[in-house]
């Protein structure tokens, strides 16, 4: 377990990888090997790529905006995750488990598992959101698109409000061929 805050900034790579050694297939089943408490991405620019990490002490989490949040991609930079998890009861706190902001790119996928989270993710500030392949529940929104665009089709079990949008925030559900 790290209970560490790990910031990248200023960076320009093709690709980046941070994924456990071990792939579970199935998140929501047990704990994963490695643990984080927050992990960010700032004005940097390329392909990121994590798997396999499990978010701990999430009331910890680095506060920005005054909000807390455990994964952030700022400005920037196009962050993939996969096969994550985020279990820790959050939902009375100003707190979103999955960030992205200013001309970021972002895709949830691969079983990424969310249980009890206030927001779980978020696109703010003319970022995009891609989710497909997610899994939880009792989370209190799903994704929230604050001047973003989300495209993403949740459902009802996994958040009492799967989409919500604020300011001139985007939420596609499906394509349309024109």
């Amino acid at each position: 377990m790290y209970l560490e805050d790990v910031v990248l900034t200023n960076l320009s790579v093709s690709a980046l990888y941070f994924r456990a050694v071990q792939t579970i297939a199935d998140p929501s089943a047990s704990d994963l090997a490695v643990k984080l408490r927050s992990f960010k991405i700032a004005y940097s620019t390329g392909y990121y790529f994590m798997s396999g990490i499990q978010f701990v002490d999430q009331a910890n989490a680095p506060v920005v905006s005054d909000q807390r949040r455990c994964v952030q991609v700022e400005q920037g930079g196009y962050l993939a995750i996969a096969g994550c998890k985020f279990a820790e009861n959050v939902k009375s706190m100003d707190h979103t488990s999955v960030y992205a902001g200013g001309s970021s790119k972002l895709h949830v996928y691969g079983k990424t598992t969310f249980i009890n989270q206030n927001v779980c993710m978020s696109a703010t500030l003319l970022a995009e959101l891609r989710t497909g392949d997610i899994q939880g529940s009792s989370n209190l929104v799903g994704a929230l698109a604050d001047s973003g665009t989300v495209r993403a089709s949740i459902s009802s079990s996994f958040a009492t409000t799967p989409t919500k949008t604020a300011s001139y925030g985007l939420i596609i559900t499906k394509g349309t061929v024109m």
